[in-house]
């Protein structure tokens, strides 16, 4: 109307609606009022409610073991006593918040119908919304670990999805879970984001619809899986992911074309364990992680008898030591245990070795590793390193000299003055080469082992680096400041003085070092400028 020489937006009397781009006149947008706030409270407070009821078994399983008097007075007997009842405390809070979300989710929701429309800030909205916040916390929570395993197939299952036969799903990323159908042999691979949901353009609605994935497929690290608007036609059964479709890494089904050559390696390396194997993988992740706990229990029941027994001063500081306790000490025992383990049981990854093998792994360095095969190997490990001890340990030491340090003690080489967030899903420090003043985004990815099951060196040269949500997969290396941007995948060199971004990638020459830069010991500067030249070129 402004266009035209008209002095207002509003249509003429007697003219047609406006319409938008889609042919539909657009709906107001939500109006929150103070109604939609005591709902949204109201919902908070009642996933809180049914995650603490579900944790208050395995709570009490940890206050028999902590409070209950030795045998015979023995400190020893109340050692054994504790580490035996960690485990079954871990099991029995695990099981009592996932059955709490499961029950939560079919009394308030029930089984959600494709073609559903949500509008915002509706009744309907902020019961989905508040069962998919306890659905969240549990998998956050308690199955980070359990990724890849049979576990996450029950999970699924029991929140109403249909999962095939062999089917391996290493995420946790899943919303909607009761909209999900997923083929025979099918692989999800890490991190993968699967939403049966999407937001209307131009609509104050959530509208559910069926994600359908066909048998053997394969679903890329960081690829994202999201239904079409309308879904399908009434009567009509296509997958959105037809049979042996590969989508690749961060790559999405609203953009992707199976007939467009690829440009980077499809995937990384998911090994398909049998269940037995898998039971025994996870009695040795769930040991580590009781022994990394123990600890702060002795200390609990350390502080809260010297406080019983005195009083004043010295039972509050008994408190701080309580309190302490459960925040500090588990993930440093358990970042501990996790180099501990790495030497005893998986041993060093080596270039070129394969992993898809059950074979004994020889010249590994460890005794207990050369006994195992690669793959019962690389998924154990895996699994330690998806615990939310260790990342919620490291995380907050982004940027600091004790990640470098860490990831040394794992095997890695890490030159100096390097800058780093820890990385997701990096499993093989021992193929890791990053030169001095190398720099890091937040939440990137490195795989060095492909999805041939075949590891390979991942390096980095002097004064290169990727920034945030980058993705490295097998094959690839960085050249001396070389620069992978934002969103971006690589999977071969990426030469020196360059700055690689977008899919498919693009490459331009890395901007001219100043004198001020090129000084002795002041490389971040010109690390700090190509990171953001990279962010500009992706944007």
């Amino acid at each position: 109307d402004l266009a035209a020489g008209g002095g207002s937006r509003s249509p003429a009397r007697g003219s047609a609606a406006p319409v938008n781009r889609f042919g539909r006149e657009p709906e107001a947008p939500p109006v929150y009022t103070t109604s939609s706030s005591i709902q949204q409270a109201f919902a908070l407070l009642l996933a809180a409610t049914a995650l603490a009821f579900g944790a208050a078994i395995g709570v009490r399983v940890t206050f028999f073991a902590v409070f209950t008097p030795a045998p015979g007075g023995s400190e020893a007997a109340a050692v054994l006593l504790q580490l035996a009842a960690l485990p079954m405390s871990l099991v029995a809070t695990g099981l009592g918040v996932a059955l709490v979300a499961v029950a939560l989710k079919w009394v308030l929701l029930g089984k959600q119908l494709p073609g559903t429309s949500l509008p915002m800030a509706s009744h309907a909205y902020v019961r989905r919304w508040a069962v998919q916040v306890v659905v969240d916390s549990v998998q956050s929570f308690v199955l980070m670990p359990l990724r890849g395993t049979f576990v996450i197939n029950v999970w699924l299952r029991a929140l109403g999805a249909e999962i095939g036969e062999n089917v391996v799903i290493d995420t946790i990323d899943v919303s909607d879970p009761d909209l999900l159908v997923v083929g025979d042999g099918t692989v999800i691979q890490r991190d993968a984001v699967i939403r049966c949901c999407r937001v209307a353009p131009m609509e104050a609605r959530l509208v559910l619809n069926q994600v359908v994935i066909g048998r053997h497929a394969v679903v890329g690290p960081l690829a994202h899986v999201v239904p079409t608007l309308r879904g399908p036609k009434p009567g009509e059964a296509a997958p959105l992911l037809p049979d042996g479709t590969r989508l690749p890494a961060m790559a999405s089904t609203d953009r992707f074309n199976s007939a467009a050559p690829l440009t980077h390696p499809q995937g990384a390396f998911t090994p398909l364990l049998p269940v037995k194997q898998q039971l025994v993988g996870l009695a040795l992740v769930l040991a580590v992680h009781s022994l990394s706990l123990l600890p702060a229990s002795l200390l609990v029941r350390a502080a809260v008898t010297t406080a019983v027994s005195s009083g004043g001063g010295l039972g509050t500081a008994c408190a701080l030591v309580l309190a302490l306790s459960f925040t500090l000490v588990p993930g440093v025992a358990y970042c501990a245990l996790l180099v501990a383990f790495k030497k005893l049981v998986v041993g060093k990854f080596l270039d070129g070795e394969e992993q898809d093998t059950d074979e004994p792994r020889a010249g590994c360095g460890s005794l207990l590793g050369s006994a195992l095969g690669g793959r019962l190997r690389f998924w154990v490990w895996s699994k330690l390193l998806s615990s939310p001890l260790y990342l919620g340990t490291l995380m907050p030491l982004s940027f600091t000299p004790l990640v470098p340090w860490y990831f040394r003690l794992l095997g890695a080489s890490v030159g100096r003055n390097v800058w780093m967030v820890p990385p997701n899903s990096l499993c093989e420090f021992d193929l890791v080469r990053i030169a001095d003043g190398c720099f890091s985004g937040g939440d990137y990815a490195l795989f060095p082992t492909g999805s041939d099951g075949v590891s390979r060196l991942l390096v980095w040269g002097e004064q290169s680096g990727v920034t945030d949500r980058a993705l490295c997969l097998s094959g690839a290396s960085l050249g001396p400041r070389a620069v992978v941007g934002d969103m971006t995948v690589v999977g071969a060199p990426v030469p020196s003085e360059s700055i690689t971004v977008g899919e498919p990638p693009m490459r331009f020459p890395l901007p001219a070092l100043t004198d001020a830069d090129s000084a002795a010991g002041n490389p971040g500067d010109s690390a700090a400028r190509a990171a953001a030249a990279a962010a500009g070129g992706a944007a």
